[in-house]
């Protein structure tokens, strides 16, 4: 399990469900810590995506988050496992959500409604 000493368990998640934006993603990786884009840098190319699809209106980068197919994030990225430290939810690796209504993957839609700030909980406590 990958150990994050800069943020408390689970303030990812608590604070993925207190965003109002509809455009949101949430990854937690396998062995992975909050300075995960600094070391191993797997993440890197995912941010540029994201910054390429919401500024530039690039729909290729857009499939690079929200898809499935070879490439994506979903597909490259080592997503936590069920059991690791921070999933969300218990078993939330990732989830990306979109404007257009949709969620990746679509079980876990149920995430990207906007939660109240007493349903997510305290994101630092």
């Amino acid at each position: 399990h990958g150990t994050d000493n800069l943020e408390p368990s689970e303030s990812g998640w608590k604070d993925f469900r207190m965003l109002s934006t509809p455009d949101r993603v949430f990854v937690n990786l396998h062995e992975g810590s909050h300075l995960e884009p600094n070391s191993r840098h797997l993440e890197g190319p995912f941010i540029a995506y994201f910054v390429q699809y919401f500024a530039q209106g690039d729909a290729a980068a857009g499939e690079k988050i929200y898809g499935d197919g070879p490439g994506s994030l979903q597909k490259t990225l080592p997503l936590a496992q069920p059991g690791d430290a921070n999933n969300g939810d218990g078993a939330v690796a990732f989830v990306a959500c979109s404007r257009n209504g949709t969620a990746v993957p679509p079980e876990h839609a149920k995430h990207c409604m906007a939660a109240s700030p007493q349903d997510a909980g305290t994101a630092f406590v």
